[in-house]
């Protein structure tokens, strides 16, 4: 699964709204990827990745929820991140009426449309400064950390803790 995700241009999470946040399932594996994160061992192919944040609920909470996600790939230096919640108002699908399915396949198409041409040039799209904020600042943690600490090991041996960056 993280060779995937490495290997791959995109990366989207999708997640129901769970009392006002992600799913079980969503939670589990943004912490089982929790060591992807700046603070620890990032990888360098993460920092040109685009992201798509996808939440659905019957009434509230996408804002939430879409936050946790978005938090996950920020940490793991995710270079832009699209974001879309909407609120059914229904239990199922088939419930919710044409309108409000029609408006939300066109915003999510427009969405997805602009998602697909920023993977698409990817290369010419900078870093973005919340990114580079965090890292600095993740170096500076990181530099003060005792040299057999295994995160620091990684930094230093990516060349991180001098001048070297990964974006």
């Amino acid at each position: 699964m993280v060779k995937a995700i490495i290997n791959s241009h995109a990366v989207i999470l999708t997640s129901p709204v769970y009392g006002f946040n992600v799913s079980g399932a969503m939670k589990a594996f943004i912490d089982h990827l929790c060591y992807l994160w700046m603070p620890h061992r990032p990888h360098k192919e993460m920092f040109s990745k685009i992201g798509m944040i996808i939440s659905t609920t019957v009434g509230a909470g996408t804002k939430f929820t879409n936050k946790t996600m978005k938090n996950a790939l920020n940490f793991m230096g995710v270079k832009r991140i699209f974001s879309y919640g909407f609120a059914v108002y229904a239990v199922s699908w088939e419930e919710v009426s044409l309108k409000k399915k029609r408006r939300i396949e066109k915003t999510l198409n427009k969405k997805a449309v602009k998602f697909f041409n920023t993977v698409k040039n990817g290369d010419k799209i900078p870093c973005r400064i919340y990114t580079k904020i965090l890292f600095l600042m993740m170096k500076r943690l990181l530099s003060g950390y005792e040299d057999d600490n295994f995160d620091k090991k990684y930094w230093r041996q990516m060349g991180w803790l001098n001048k070297v960056k990964p974006f």
